[in-house]
């Protein structure tokens, strides 16, 4: 891996990935479509005040030195870029991880001190003596932990938890932004591309339920596909149930109008918003889970060979006993169909 010098001209460099060099040696090799991305690139150093003109406004962007094109395709192209038909948008959406504490039935809250989330990935781990015999019930967890398996005990069956991502306008510094405007609809996402590594993690996503926490269910998803690096992208539309929102047309009004951290719909279904997510106009919001894999949860072949170790007690729980884990960190990648906005949610494995 190395730099291109982009000090004069522009270079093009391009190399086929290893699924394309391998329809290349059978013959099946064809470019349909392509796409473009800007991942490498600070905006901020754009200087309109340059001494000698504006045609040198962008000269320091232009001469960024760039990476060379490598074939893992997980490694870059994670923010690309779109093409909008309208010329007057002044603002773009973005993705947040929500950590609101006071969503309904949810604590979606980062682990404390930590700058990701635990994924719990068996029965024994999720014990209050780490022996398999009492579980812990979701409640007694920390912040930011999820139980990623299917438990025994449907009553304590993942405790309604999720990672929550919010899309809207972060209207921090701009004074005619609020919670309380609507988004335009070309700029609300459609659908959402999940990617997980497929060694590690398949993809559920909760649905709340009409009655809030206590009807919400889990969903399980398929992935589309697998890529070479064992990638799984999981397709997940905005009509899914796990994405909830004003998608469905429902009008939003401010109980308080003064208070834009409190959202109520027209059916009593409350959203909090706060500085913590998005504060200007909202779009959907997703509810995901990862789950670990039957290898994951049955064998310790990849935490030896790609992990390592951490002591902690991971319940909220005083009863729970600190104790040393296998770990495995990892990401999972959620981006936008409509604005191809990504984000990066950091996450990791804890086995006992």
């Amino acid at each position: 891996m190395a730099f291109l010098d982009n000090s004069g001209d522009i270079i093009l460099d391009a190399v086929l990935t290893d699924a394309g060099r391998k329809r290349l040696a059978r013959g099946e090799f064809s470019i349909t479509k392509f796409a473009f991305s800007d991942e490498e690139i600070n905006y901020t150093i754009f200087n309109s005040s340059h001494s000698s003109g504006s045609a040198f406004y962008d000269i320091d962007i232009m001469q960024t030195p760039i990476l060379e094109a490598f074939t893992n395709n997980s490694s870059l192209m994670k923010t690309k870029l779109v093409s909008l038909n309208r010329q007057n948008i002044l603002f773009m959406p973005i993705f947040k991880l929500n950590t609101i504490s006071a969503l309904p039935g949810f604590d979606a809250s980062q682990v404390t001190g930590k700058p990701y989330h635990g994924i719990i990935v068996d029965q024994n781990t999720a014990s209050v003596a780490g022996d398999g015999v009492v579980p812990l019930q979701a409640s007694q967890l920390g912040p930011g932990f999820l139980l990623g398996f299917e438990q025994i005990n449907a009553a304590v069956r993942r405790g309604a938890r999720a990672i929550v991502i919010d899309q809207g306008i972060d209207g921090a510094g701009a004074t005619n932004l609020e919670i309380s405007q609507t988004m335009d609809s070309d700029l609300k996402e459609t659908a959402y591309l999940v990617k997980l590594d497929n060694r590690l993690l398949t993809l559920d996503g909760y649905a709340r339920g009409t009655g809030g926490a206590s009807t919400g269910r889990y969903v399980s998803f398929d992935s589309s596909f697998v890529d070479d690096d064992n990638i799984a992208t999981y397709y997940v539309p905005a009509t899914s149930e796990i994405v909830q929102g004003d998608r469905d047309g429902v009008r939003f009004a401010l109980s308080d109008p003064t208070n834009n951290s409190e959202f109520r719909k027209a059916t009593d279904e409350e959203v909090f918003f706060s500085s913590a997510s998005v504060n200007g106009p909202v779009g959907p919001r997703i509810y995901l889970h990862p789950i670990a894999t039957s290898l994951v949860q049955n064998s310790d072949a990849l935490f030896t060979e790609i992990g390592s170790t951490e002591t902690l007690a991971f319940g909220g729980s005083s009863t729970h006993v600190s104790a040393q884990h296998k770990i495995i960190d990892t990401v999972m990648n959620v981006v936008g169909i409509t604005t191809g906005y990504s984000i990066d949610i950091p996450l990791r494995l804890y086995k006992r």
